[in-house]
């Protein structure tokens, strides 16, 4: 794919440029995974981000200069570098357009492959195919993602990969995920873990509690109305129906239903 000239770049074509050059270089090792992996499964949810996971590797320092190698292809790009104890990320900006990617290390990482049709045809190039991370293993980082941070457009993503794309989380990466519970939050910041019965009903609490005008003024700005429109009532039932069968897989669930699910 060659890039247009940089008065003509887009966001998008950037980020595709990037995922192609990832896939010709690292091949399977480069494990696209985040919200552009639900972008290329048609969520609308808008994202400038790229998120990765090279494998199998110990350490960034094995991939750190081979990512530089191929950003120095983007000429007169502006690229910052911040590197943390257990990821990295590049800020690339090159004429108007501007994206982010964000990556860590592993020994092992169960992955799939998706083709880039959706983000391809809307920008007129071939198609490729590329390595991503499995959808149950994507649903459950989502998953503790959203009981880290409580986002709103992570129930939306927890959503769709529930409800559209039809993935069951993988209990595995879930329970591992609540073992080293991290939170920002104030009420959580002295926590280290978490159950799976104190997620479930933590999650439960947040759909009960969600209005539609707040759904809407939040996810407004991040997703088209058409993509909106109608929506809050399917998500509402669909995330409580996804946390009964989070029930399923906790050993220290209580019997009695939940107050909210009848």
């Amino acid at each position: 794919m060659r890039l247009p000239e940089k008065y003509l770049l887009t966001d998008e074509i950037l980020m595709l440029w990037i995922i192609e050059r990832f896939t010709d270089h690292f091949s399977k090792s480069a494990i696209l995974k985040g919200g552009m992996h639900l972008a290329l499964l048609s969520s609308q949810r808008s994202t400038n981000d790229l998120d990765y996971t090279f494998v199998p590797f110990r350490s960034k320092s094995e991939v750190i200069p081979e990512i530089e190698r191929i950003l120095s292809e983007l000429v007169d790009a502006s690229i910052q570098k911040s590197i943390h104890s257990t990821s990295g990320r590049f800020i690339i900006k090159l004429g108007s357009a501007t994206t982010q990617v964000e990556f860590n290390v592993s020994e092992s990482a169960k992955s799939e492959a998706l083709s880039t049709e959706v983000l391809a045809k809307r920008l007129g190039v071939i198609p490729r195919i590329v390595r991503v991370l499995s959808p149950d293993v994507e649903l459950s980082n989502k998953i503790a993602a959203w009981n880290e941070r409580r986002l709103l457009r992570d129930l939306y993503d927890i959503y769709y990969w529930y409800a559209v794309v039809g993935v069951l989380p993988d209990p595995e990466t879930l329970t591992s995920r609540l073992s080293r519970f991290k939170s920002r939050l104030p009420r959580f910041r002295t926590r280290k873990k978490m159950t799976l019965d104190e997620l479930v009903n933590e999650l439960l609490t947040a759909v009960n509690d969600l209005t539609e005008t707040t759904f809407y003024e939040q996810l407004g700005a991040i997703i088209p109305a058409k993509a909106l429109d109608g929506v809050f009532p399917g998500l509402r039932a669909q995330l409580r129906e996804l946390v009964m069968r989070l029930k399923q897989i906790a050993p220290d669930s209580p019997t009695d239903q939940p107050e909210g699910l009848s």
